[in-house]
């Protein structure tokens, strides 16, 4: 089979499933994983005859793409903020959402001295490494309560040579820092769907992606929010910052429990979506 083959065999097999466009797209991101070619060159050697065991690895990766497996599971890599990392089934795939949402840190911080972060929920690792690649002067930790998640972000911690602290602990029972020195921020992407909007969601994200970094108990949606919300009222500086990602359905809820807990400016920012789900409380 030619490359071309393989190009028109993805188009047909996944037309019910994508737009044409993204078929393409994900088929050149295939094409440049398996034959380490760039897109232009691929686009001059659609007729060149593939290798038996490169047509297989092709039409491994189109089985599991049958099935909504998103991409980056299946190539084990993911792109985040400039930084190449790697993904299984124990991390979020990173979105550009959470990209925003450390533009709007570096933003706020450019011309402060900022010696400590802490992310909590970290997951693959992308918010504190995406940091720390940004600010490299800067401590920064990464928590998770899942040590799967942990192996991954000190995969790419290594991968990206960056340095961070990872701490395996969960923070609905954390109560001592273990720390002398408070923070300058705290930042986290914690679980914020409700289980009850599992019907809303694609299969591509129900099917593959961790429950325990997605779901939350629909009786409780703030659950997250307001045990690290007291948890930085304890540990970060006077006029240190929270930022959290959030559910845009819930942002003035977020809004309203930071300054009922006494966080002095609290600012709600929309993302390129006109959603809001971005807040920052200041203490």
């Amino acid at each position: 089979m030619t490359l071309k083959n393989i190009q028109e065999l993805y188009q047909e097999t996944l037309k019910d499933l994508y737009p044409i466009s993204e078929i393409d797209s994900l088929f050149y991101l295939v094409a440049e994983k398996l034959l380490k070619q760039d897109k232009i060159h691929l686009q001059f050697s659609k007729n060149d005859l593939l290798k038996d065991e490169e047509s297989k690895k092709f039409q491994q990766v189109l089985s599991d793409l049958k099935t909504s497996k998103p991409i980056q599971y299946i190539l084990e890599e993911a792109y985040f903020y400039d930084l190449h990392l790697y993904v299984n089934e124990h991390v979020l795939i990173p979105r550009f959402e959470t990209e925003e949402l450390v533009e709007w840190i570096l933003e706020r911080v450019k011309d402060k001295e900022i010696q400590s972060i802490l992310d909590i929920g970290t997951g693959s690792g992308c918010i504190p490494l995406a940091l720390k690649n940004s600010l490299p002067q800067v401590e920064i930790f990464g928590m998770d309560v899942s040590e799967e998640a942990l192996k991954v972000a000190r995969i790419n911690a290594r991968k990206n040579d960056l340095f961070i602290h990872w701490v395996l602990q969960d923070i609905l029972i954390l109560e001592d820092w273990g720390l002398t020195e408070k923070l300058d921020i705290i930042v986290s992407n914690p679980p914020y769907i409700p289980f009850d909007e599992k019907k809303l969601m694609s299969a591509n994200v129900l099917d593959y992606e961790p429950p325990l970094a997605l779901f939350i108990e629909d009786k409780n949606p703030l659950i997250f929010y307001e045990r690290i919300a007291y948890f930085a009222l304890k540990h970060l500086k006077e006029g240190g910052f929270l930022f959290f990602e959030m559910n845009e359905f819930n942002a003035q809820r977020v809004k309203s429990m930071l300054k009922d807990k006494g966080f002095s400016k609290v600012f709600v920012k929309k993302d390129i979506n006109e959603k809001e789900r971005m807040i920052l409380g200041i203490k």
